[in-house]
């Protein structure tokens, strides 16, 4: 495994929505880790329970993908992302 990872990058932060992973692709990751969410579905109902997390990651991943308009991971890159130019008014009015 670590062989075909040699210049490869990859995304270390914890990720918990498709949308996450899908920002990780788009700045350039080769893979990205799921950390404590396996765990919170291993704790609540085993391998199910994983199985479950990972169809709802998937899910997740795939609309996000959808609602920007690439049909596979390839297509990903740094178009799909733009960078905000100021707060959202919800949030001003909390200064």
């Amino acid at each position: 495994i670590m062989p075909s990872l040699v210049g490869s990058e990859m995304c270390i932060r914890d990720r918990h929505r498709g949308s996450q992973i899908v920002k990780a692709l788009a700045i350039g990751a080769d893979a990205c880790m799921v950390g404590r969410p396996y765990l919170y579905g291993l704790s609540s109902g085993g391998q199910a329970g994983v199985e479950h997390m990972l169809a709802l990651l998937q899910k997740e991943t795939e609309r996000t993908m959808g609602l920007i308009g690439c049909a596979s991971l390839s297509e990903l890159n740094r178009s799909h992302l733009r960078a905000a130019k100021a707060l959202p008014a919800f949030l001003t009015a909390l200064e």
